[in-house]
Protein backbone atom coordinates (compact mmCIF):
# COMPACT_ATOMS: atom_id res chain seq x y z
CA UNK A 1 0.00 0.00 0.00
CA UNK A 2 3.05 2.54 0.72
CA UNK A 3 4.93 1.40 -2.12
CA UNK A 4 1.60 1.88 -4.58
CA UNK A 5 1.22 5.24 -2.93
CA UNK A 6 4.50 6.81 -3.11
CA UNK A 7 5.25 4.83 -6.70
CA UNK A 8 8.26 2.96 -5.39
CA UNK A 9 9.14 -1.01 -5.03
CA UNK A 10 7.69 -2.65 -2.40
CA UNK A 11 11.86 -3.73 -1.49
CA UNK A 12 12.06 -0.22 -1.06
CA UNK A 13 9.73 0.84 1.91
CA UNK A 14 11.05 -2.53 3.66
CA UNK A 15 14.80 -1.26 3.24
CA UNK A 16 13.65 2.26 4.81
CA UNK A 17 11.89 0.42 7.58
CA UNK A 18 14.44 -1.38 8.48
CA UNK A 19 16.79 1.21 9.02
CA UNK A 20 14.44 3.33 11.12
CA UNK A 21 14.15 0.32 13.21
CA UNK A 22 18.39 0.22 13.44
CA UNK A 23 18.05 4.07 14.26
CA UNK A 24 15.41 3.46 17.01
CA UNK A 25 17.31 0.59 18.11
CA UNK A 26 13.95 -2.07 17.52
CA UNK A 27 12.82 -5.00 15.60
CA UNK A 28 9.32 -4.60 14.95
CA UNK A 29 6.82 -2.03 14.51
CA UNK A 30 5.45 -2.91 17.82
CA UNK A 31 8.70 -2.03 19.75
CA UNK A 32 8.74 1.05 17.49
CA UNK A 33 5.30 1.96 18.87
CA UNK A 34 6.27 1.17 23.08
CA UNK A 35 8.91 3.40 22.16
CA UNK A 36 7.27 6.18 20.62
CA UNK A 37 4.58 6.11 23.68
CA UNK A 38 7.45 6.03 26.06
CA UNK A 39 9.05 8.74 24.50
CA UNK A 40 5.80 10.79 24.27
CA UNK A 41 5.81 11.31 20.45
CA UNK A 42 2.50 9.97 19.59
CA UNK A 43 -1.44 11.29 20.17
CA UNK A 44 -3.24 9.48 22.21
CA UNK A 45 -6.78 8.78 21.24
CA UNK A 46 -9.74 10.56 23.23
CA UNK A 47 -12.84 9.87 21.98
CA UNK A 48 -14.79 9.33 18.66
CA UNK A 49 -17.05 11.92 17.08
CA UNK A 50 -19.37 11.41 14.69
CA UNK A 51 -19.92 14.49 12.37
CA UNK A 52 -22.35 14.51 8.71
CA UNK A 53 -22.89 10.63 9.48
CA UNK A 54 -19.09 9.91 9.29
CA UNK A 55 -16.85 8.80 12.44
CA UNK A 56 -13.69 10.86 13.37
CA UNK A 57 -10.96 10.66 16.36
CA UNK A 58 -10.79 13.12 18.43
CA UNK A 59 -6.97 13.15 19.71
CA UNK A 60 -5.64 14.39 22.59
CA UNK A 61 -2.36 16.55 22.47
CA UNK A 62 0.80 14.94 23.77
CA UNK A 63 1.14 15.20 27.20
CA UNK A 64 4.63 16.90 28.60
CA UNK A 65 6.76 15.70 31.65
CA UNK A 66 7.25 18.57 33.62
CA UNK A 67 9.66 18.56 36.10
CA UNK A 68 7.25 18.81 38.64
CA UNK A 69 5.54 16.01 37.72
CA UNK A 70 8.81 14.09 37.75
CA UNK A 71 9.26 15.10 41.43
CA UNK A 72 5.45 13.63 42.06
CA UNK A 73 6.32 10.11 40.71
CA UNK A 74 9.70 10.01 42.53
CA UNK A 75 8.75 11.17 45.84
CA UNK A 76 5.21 8.18 45.58
CA UNK A 77 7.93 5.78 44.38
CA UNK A 78 9.90 6.68 48.09
CA UNK A 79 7.11 6.53 49.89
CA UNK A 80 6.49 2.55 48.63
CA UNK A 81 3.11 3.58 46.85
CA UNK A 82 2.45 0.81 44.18
CA UNK A 83 3.22 1.92 40.60
CA UNK A 84 -0.24 0.74 39.65
CA UNK A 85 -1.64 3.45 42.12
CA UNK A 86 0.78 6.75 41.02
CA UNK A 87 -0.32 5.73 37.36
CA UNK A 88 -3.81 6.38 38.27
CA UNK A 89 -3.00 9.36 40.39
CA UNK A 90 -0.47 11.02 38.03
CA UNK A 91 -2.01 9.59 34.61
CA UNK A 92 1.18 8.29 33.25
CA UNK A 93 1.02 4.85 32.12
CA UNK A 94 2.61 1.71 34.52
CA UNK A 95 4.58 1.12 31.47
CA UNK A 96 6.30 4.22 31.24
CA UNK A 97 7.27 3.92 34.74
CA UNK A 98 8.35 1.09 34.87
CA UNK A 99 10.42 1.83 31.93
CA UNK A 100 12.24 4.75 33.36
CA UNK A 101 13.04 2.72 36.42
CA UNK A 102 14.52 0.59 34.54
CA UNK A 103 16.40 3.42 32.65
CA UNK A 104 17.58 4.95 35.87
CA UNK A 105 15.24 8.24 35.66
CA UNK A 106 13.41 6.83 38.70
CA UNK A 107 14.73 4.86 41.86
CA UNK A 108 13.03 2.90 44.09
CA UNK A 109 14.67 3.65 47.44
Amino acid sequence: MIAERMDIKVQSVLNKLHVIYLKLKVNSIVQASILAVNRNMLYTLNRLKKKNGKTHAIRKKRRKMTAKKLRIIQDKLNSSISVNTISEQVDVSEFTIRYWRKKGIFIRE
